[in-house]
């Protein structure tokens, strides 16, 4: 590698760090009237979607699946308390109010353990229903051979490598 595209490598990887950090800085501008505007539902589902902070950390995964899985589910749950948040008014004095709900722990916690039992039983499940496909298949692939032995002949069963017919 040359000095010259050792250079132009550098400011790409330093260009794409800039746009990267102009990014964030661009959204993070957007997202800051939204949070003053919705404050108590942020107040709500901050603490409601832990576990989704929590699958998210844990997940190493490039596609996130365990957090895709727990934090659709959480925000599910976490609807029951919006909902009550919504219908009591959207001020702060209601979302302290909505935080004391047993039954929107309940339902947001809940939801986030079916997103981990969906994640972890999938797996199982997707073998079994694909090991199942494969015997299935095996089978009709057996019955058309003895098919072919009953019209061609034993020699049709026979398997030989390609060296041996010549």
């Amino acid at each position: 590698m040359t000095a010259s595209s050792s250079r132009r490598t550098s400011r790409k990887r330093a260009s794409t760090r800039k746009s990267g950090s102009t990014r964030k800085m661009v959204a993070l501008l957007c997202l800051a009237p939204a949070v003053l505007i919705l404050l108590p539902s942020c107040i709500v589902l901050a603490p409601a979607m832990l576990p989704t902070a929590v699958a998210i950390y844990v997940d190493r995964s490039r596609d996130k699946s365990l957090a895709l899985s727990v934090g659709t589910l959480n925000f599910c749950g976490a609807l029951v308390f919006l909902i009550e948040l919504w219908m009591l008014g959207h001020d702060l004095k209601a979302a302290f109010h909505v935080l004391t709900s047993l039954f929107g722990w309940l339902s947001a916690f809940a939801g986030a353990a079916l997103g981990w039992v969906i994640y972890l039983t999938m797996p199982v499940l997707v073998a079994r229903v694909s090991a199942a496909r494969q015997r299935i298949r095996l089978a009709e692939l057996r019955a058309l051979q003895s098919e072919l032995v009953e019209e061609w002949g034993p020699a049709v069963a026979e398997s030989r490598s390609a060296d041996e017919s010549r």
